[in-house]
């Protein structure tokens, strides 16, 4: 199954070095002009070196910069207003609102399916389903997440336990082991606080589940699995 570049370039972009950053922005904002432009274009754009983007390309492609040009134009819509990667523009229609979110929802399910592992989720429905207690922990928009894991777990007979409480959760965590899971939602696994919750669940042997957006992030190398 072929992935959208543009998505696949969003989502790599936390793992990107400063001037691949650079690049990988203009992209997402701009790949209908991409598609015109040459090598010096986009250097002089940007402001970085026509080397950098040659390297570019050739991380996200294996080939080079024509060929990523290739790979964006075969998933920019005719319509460029229906790009769930360009900004939001004022006074959009309902309609095109509409489409960028289907657009969206479509790329991301296709991102899931093309790189998730089947051996690795088998292996985490049956820690799940032999687990004690199943801790669930996410911050900011990941609560909302983490939310509505509890309720399906919960609705399917599971032991599950959700604590705002970063305290709470932590001192929780001195009767469980290796017979319970911590299943942690987040993007980049940045917050301190939830390296720190991932550090203590380590000391008591608890597997760690990790739900990001990348396995390149503090929180998701100390997992068991993500």
């Amino acid at each position: 199954m072929m992935t959208n570049i543009l998505y696949r370039i969003d989502k790599q972009l936390s793992d990107f070095t400063k001037t691949e950053k650079i690049i990988a922005d203009y992209i997402l904002k701009n790949p209908h002009k991409i598609i015109d432009m040459t090598v010096n274009d986009l250097a002089d754009v940007t402001n970085v070196s026509t080397a950098s983007i040659v390297r570019f390309s050739r991380k996200m492609t294996h080939q080079g910069f024509q060929e990523l040009k290739i790979a964006i134009s075969r998933y920019l819509p005719e319509d460029i207003a229906t790009n769930p990667h360009l900004e939001l523009i004022e006074n959009e229609s309902v309609e095109t609102l509409k489409n960028k979110m289907i657009a969206r929802a479509t790329n991301t399910m296709r991102f899931v399916a093309t790189n998730i592992m089947d051996a690795q989720i088998d292996a985490i429905c049956d820690v799940l389903k032999n687990a004690r207690t199943i801790f669930l922990f996410g911050f900011g928009a990941s609560s909302l997440t983490i939310g509505d894991l509890f309720q399906k777990l919960s609705r399917i007979g599971l032991n599950v336990r959700l604590l705002h409480e970063t305290h709470l959760l932590v001192s929780t965590f001195a009767t469980h082991d290796d017979r319970d899971c911590m299943i942690f939602v987040t993007n980049q696994g940045s917050h301190s606080e939830l390296q720190s919750i991932a550090q203590v669940a380590t000391h008591y042997s608890i597997p760690i589940i990790t739900i990001s957006s990348t396995a390149n992030n503090p929180v998701a190398q100390m997992q068991t699995m993500h």
